[in-house]
């Protein structure tokens, strides 16, 4: 017997609530229904009623209120995660919250104490876990044909100015949190991978805005260091008009490199 779609309402349906989330969980009508949304602005409101027959809300308490929902994704403008996820656990919802999940880790440790003190479910949408090229390159590595990898060097380069919300400070913007959260949460897993436990690494990071018309950085380099795990070489690059590849793994018996779309090692 098939338990019935859980009932979702989503806060904020900007281009991630609404491109990925919304039209996401439409694909999958065995699972999820959409049964409310929140936004301030009405015309994404009247579409999401027209598009999923569903409630719509201008504020978030009035969702976080309606009783059908039982589980809430949290996609508002980053400086926002954190008051919205603590709201939506205290009024008994299950939470996917967007990354990042907070601008600091006062607010992260707040969110995953209310987490506990409520039993409500919290989790974050780091959809890069299922993303092909990270996949095969677990597998590689954990297949043994490298060796000891000892050094993984993960790139992102890309030329463009930036003019919107995501380039300032104060709405938590910059690449570290809008994409660098993604990458990094694959490096600490392939340390873990390499290292067989949880690592805690020391780290590097260096950040400059080169482009961007914003306050935020749109450049950084990280690099994380921890025993028995490989040192990991990370950076994303606003202003690199000539992008290097984004994967190169080093073992003591051979190496892989290459994009998303194709991946190569020698051994």
């Amino acid at each position: 017997m098939s338990l019935p779609p859980v009932r979702v309402g989503i806060i904020g349906l900007g281009r991630s609530g609404w491109s990925i989330h919304a039209q996401g969980l439409k694909h999958l009508p065995d699972h999820y229904e959409v049964v409310a949304v929140a936004d301030l602005i009405e015309a994404r409101r009247r579409e999401a009623e027209q598009e999923f027959d569903c409630r719509a809300y201008a504020s978030y308490a009035d969702l976080l209120a309606d009783p059908a929902v039982e589980l809430v994704v949290v996609a508002p403008p980053s400086y926002l995660h954190t008051v919205y996820t603590i709201a939506a656990l205290h009024a008994g919802k299950a939470v996917v919250c967007e990354k990042p999940m907070a601008a600091n880790l006062g607010d992260a440790d707040a969110m995953i104490a209310t987490a506990k003190r409520t039993g409500a479910l919290l989790t974050m949408f780091q959809n890069r876990r299922r993303e092909a090229s990270y996949l095969k390159v677990r597998e590689v590595i954990a297949s043994g044909v490298l060796g000891r990898v000892f050094e993984i060097k993960i790139t992102v380069h890309s030329f463009g100015r930036r003019w919107d919300w995501q380039t300032l400070r104060g709405f938590a913007g910059g690449q570290l949190r809008n994409n660098g959260v993604h990458y990094l949460d694959q490096a600490l897993q392939l340390m873990d991978l390499v290292s067989g436990a949880t690592v805690e690494p020391e780290v590097f990071y260096h950040a400059t805005n080169a482009l961007a018309l914003g306050d935020a950085e749109d450049s950084f380099k990280v690099i994380l260091r921890a025993p028995a795990a490989p040192l990991v070489d990370f950076e994303i690059i606003g202003a690199c008009a000539y992008a290097q590849e984004p994967w190169l793994v080093m073992g003591d018996q051979g190496t892989l490199a290459g994009n998303y779309d194709s991946l190569r090692w020698k051994y």
